[in-house]
């Protein structure tokens, strides 16, 4: 079959036949909830921020892992349409492996801490983690999440350089009270 080549007329956009179906769809009360709850005991700060969680349908990627969601913050231009200040997007083949798991309550918290009060009084800004993870997260839950129990494994058969304790005496000849031998660890 050869392609076939659509004459395009100046003036008339070209549409697709059918217009593609969307993959979000706003999250369940349940973990709205569960966000709400999370933001009470960890997150008090982010009380008055304005957050739309939703379900998307495939598998989302951060710098090439997969991830149980994105934090995305709305742009200037939309936060008066949308009346929010952020999109929680929750991978749901991801999610649902996390429920299955029992983590769900550690995966919304990891999405939360993306999001922290910015440099100006009233503003909000997304935040990098500290590593692939972030460290309050890992203290509250543990290695929680396959990448992050992948780096606990590489951490704990990583070799560190031994440094042996050192021990060394001396004798005091400035201070006349110390006439014994000192022993001094580090």
């Amino acid at each position: 079959m050869a392609d076939e080549k659509k004459e395009y007329k100046f003036g008339e956009p070209e549409r697709p036949e059918q217009e593609p179906e969307t993959k979000y769809e706003e999250a369940s009360q349940e973990i709205v909830d569960l966000a709400k709850e999370l933001i009470d005991d960890h997150h008090p700060h982010l009380r008055q921020a304005r957050i739309l969680y939703l379900v998307y349908e495939d598998k989302l990627d951060y710098r090439g892992l997969r991830v149980p969601g994105r934090v995305y913050k709305v742009h200037d231009r939309e936060k008066e349409k949308l009346k929010k200040d952020f999109e929680v997007v929750i991978s749901q083949p991801v999610w649902n492996q996390i429920i299955e798991e029992e983590n769900e309550e550690a995966a919304m918290d990891w999405l939360l801490c993306f999001i922290t009060v910015g440099n100006e009084a009233g503003t909000w800004t997304t935040q990098d983690p500290d590593f692939y993870g972030f460290y309050n997260n890992v203290s509250r839950y543990g290695t929680w999440h396959t990448p992050l129990k992948n780096l606990d494994k590489r951490l704990a058969q990583q070799k560190l350089p031994f440094q042996p304790e050192t021990t060394e005496t001396y004798e005091s000849t400035t201070d006349p009270d110390l006439t014994e031998a000192e022993t001094v660890n580090y």
